[in-house]
């Protein structure tokens, strides 16, 4: 170990040309408290080395040393993970820490800015205030640095108004894995840009950004009510009260807002961005009962007003000084608010659990707005759908006593248990949660398929590796069989291999009435556009196609291709269960009267399909049991005996003559037989006796026999 780690703190002394303030190692003095700073007491870690270049070139030969160590590495900018992600969240990684990236320019005629990925929030505010009077979204406390923030989401007060700071960004410099150093935007290495924007830390150092900025805002009205005095279960309605006004569809942007529930009572605070005249007119006062007067400060002074969000957020959360942390964190969306009954159950429960701790925090913070403007395969960031996050948070004294965490667990399951779709909700990978059993769904959610492809390109070792990190696919589909065993969401890994052999997007078309959405695909998104347009849906429609659209997932990296039927038939259950499940959740809303007998005749007509290639996909089966013993080992497993049948040239020309169709023809009976599945999986629930692993095996087969027919037909 000694060995190793003279050897480390001798390429990275070279990398960093021999000056010693540019790392440490943890044989130097003070390393613990001056150069790994654990944010979160409760979770050490203890990194390899701590480094802080000063140039992208320093950094890619920093990164060049771990790898050559066998070392994982993390950048660090403000140090707030709740985790110590960005320390590596174990032992034995190699911090990057960018205090000195603190570039910062204005662009006066375009007023984009370029800024320095360690700069701090506090910092860049005043830089851009000082540049002309320009600003951006971002959090509240001034602390965070603008590296790991924006990279991650970065939601604040002005996310309504004006997006995520994620949404700010045009341009990025970036070290990769290889150590290379790359531009990326929506036009240079897009993929690369696309995953930056949601988990960069996974796929590399951003040294610089080039953001997009705002006219500050004017005038703006901060308000505050608290309710101290009673119960929790008497400050239930309270909490009612306010999910009923801020999921109005029709509240103004202008209006940010947070529900906050200590161990004093709750607090409904926020910000009007517009004048005092505007914001009286709200009635926010009546929105309460009670009628209690709220308390407004009135902000004509940008800095003024963030400096205010700075205060509170260091009062309520203690700034950026370290702590045992226990944290949790969950979205809603305005399709899976609260209902009463559960906030009567969460606020009775909070009068009778024991806490363990009188630090505690349940933060409700509104979204939507100009978040939900951008479509959520966009960008990585995937919570485009959220009206409001939950971030439930505690500190201990010493340690986090195990009856604060049941407590915050409990809050949760509540929440999980009592709310629609609530086994579906995503988390903030901002609001870090390190329990969470399936931490990169929750964070990106349908993104993740795609993310973990682009990993698997641009960084295949898993360099920039944390717990919950995105992982390339080798590591994150560690076996094909245990994928088939089972129907759920966390079968995320086989969407990636649903888009690159299947799904290649040539365009989307919105109808001009909005009721719905036309796919011109190959693929799964050509057969679920065409279900839908058969189905007749309108009004809900667009509800729908929402959940369909975020399958749509377009490749161009493709280089990589992972074939095994047995995650083919996983994901195609996975895939159609979720939207069985979304069509079945809004048929009351689904304005076509004859919508029944057009499904029931859509079945028909996938049944007669399904059996004419059932039997074809049997015959291919057949033929490779006749020449296993001339072609193939007898260990062979049969999805790679199938496999071979189905891949053989011979035997695809064989099923495509013996089907007659064309390309148009075979692509409305993957749609077909997409529509089948659909019913079926979509009425499991009604009838106990459907053999589902079954229904996913046929049905894995059958797409992979069109999809080869497809193609072997088609000349390019």
């Amino acid at each position: 170990m000694g060995s190793s780690q003279s050897a480390l703190g001798t390429s990275i002394k070279k990398a960093v040309v021999g000056d010693k303030d540019l790392y440490a190692l943890p044989g130097n003095p003070l390393y613990a408290i001056k150069d790994v700073k654990l944010y979160n007491l409760s979770i050490p870690v203890k990194p390899a080395a701590v480094t802080y270049p000063k140039t992208a070139q320093q950094v890619a030969a920093i990164i060049k040393c771990a790898v050559d160590a066998g070392l994982k590495v993390q950048a660090r900018c403000g140090g707030h993970s709740y985790a110590n992600y960005c320390l590596g969240g174990v032992n034995g990684a190699v911090v990057i820490d960018m205090k000195h990236f603190q570039k910062f320019s204005m662009d006066n005629e375009t007023f984009r800015a370029i800024a320095g990925a360690g700069s701090l929030l506090g910092d860049l505010t005043k830089r851009m205030h000082n540049a002309g009077g320009r600003a951006m979204a971002h959090g509240t406390c001034p602390q965070v640095g603008l590296g790991g923030h924006a990279t991650i989401g970065g939601l604040g007060p002005s996310s309504r108004l004006w997006g995520t700071a994620l949404d700010h960004i045009e341009e990025i410099e970036i070290v990769l894995a290889d150590s290379s150093i790359k531009r990326a935007s929506a036009t240079q290495n897009p993929d690369i840009f696309w995953a930056v924007k949601g988990a960069g830390a996974s796929f590399g150092v951003v040294t610089e950004f080039v953001l997009r900025t705002e006219k500050e805002a004017g005038e703006a009205v901060h308000f505050s009510y608290s309710f101290t005095v009673g119960t929790y279960a008497s400050m239930a309605v309270i909490f009612k009260a306010w999910q009923k006004f801020v999921s109005n569809r029709k509240l103004t942007r202008k209006f940010a807002s947070e529900a906050i529930i200590t161990a004093v009572g709750l607090i409904i605070s926020g910000t009007y961005f517009g004048s005092k005249k505007e914001y009286d007119a709200l009635e926010m006062d009546d929105k309460f009962p009670g009628h209690q007067k709220g308390k407004t400060i009135v902000f004509r002074d940008w800095l003024g007003l963030v400096a205010h969000w700075g205060e509170e957020i260091g009062l309520l959360l203690g700034g950026g000084l370290s702590a045992p942390l226990y944290t949790k964190s969950m979205t809603f969306n305005g399709c899976d608010l609260i209902p009463d009954n559960v906030i009567d159950t969460l606020f009775s429960y909070l009068d009778t659990v024991e806490k363990g701790t009188l630090i505690w925090f349940i933060i409700f913070d509104l979204a939507g707005g100009a978040v939900n403007d951008i479509a959520q395969g966009a960008t990585a960031y995937a919570h485009r759908d959220a009206l409001f996050y939950l971030q439930s948070y505690a500190v201990g004294v010493g340690k986090v006593p195990d009856k604060t965490k049941e407590f915050l667990r409990g809050v949760n399951s509540l929440l999980v248990k009592g709310t629609p779709g609530g086994d579906q909700f995503g988390a903030y990978a901002g609001y870090v949660d390190p329990e969470l059993p399936n931490g990169p769904l929750a964070y990106w959610r349908t993104n993740l398929p795609r993310l973990e492809q682009i990993k698997s390109i641009v960084d295949p070792s898993d360099v920039f590796h944390n717990p919950q990190g995105v992982k390339p696919l080798a590591k994150a589909w560690k076996s094909a069989e245990s994928l088939i065993s089972s129907l759920t969401p966390s079968e995320d890994s086989c969407l990636t291999l649903w888009a690159i052999q299947y799904s290649t997007v040539l365009s989307r078309r919105y109808h001009p009435s909005g009721a719905h959405v036309v796919f011109r695909t190959s693929g799964v998104e050509a057969a679920i556009g065409f279900g839908a347009s058969v189905l007749g849906i309108a009004g809900a429609g667009i509800s729908v196609a929402t959940t369909l659209i975020r399958f749509s997932v377009s490749y161009k990296c493709s280089t990589q291709k992972i074939e095994d039927p047995s995650s083919q038939v996983s994901l195609t259950a996975t895939i159609l269960t979720t939207v069985g499940n979304t069509i079945d959740s809004h048929q009351d809303y689904f304005k076509e009267d004859n919508f029944r007998e057009k499904f029931g005749r859509v079945i028909e007509r996938c049944k007669n399909d399904y059996e004419i290639l059932e039997a074809a996909v049997q015959k291919a089966k057949g033929e490779v049991e006749k020449t296993e013993s001339e072609r193939w080992e007898r260990k062979m497993t049969s999805w790679k005996k199938l496999f071979w049948a189905l891949s053989s040239e011979k035997q695809m020309k064989g099923l495509q003559s013996s089907l007659e169709v064309s390309k148009t023809q075979v692509l409305m009976m993957q749609s077909a037989a997409s529509l089948i599945v659909l019913q079926i999986i979509g009425r499991r629930r009604e009838d106990e006796n459907i053999d589902l692993a079954e229904l996913k095996q046929k049905m894995g087969l059958l797409l992979r026999a069109l999809r080869t027919a497809h193609y072997s037909g088609q000349k390019y």
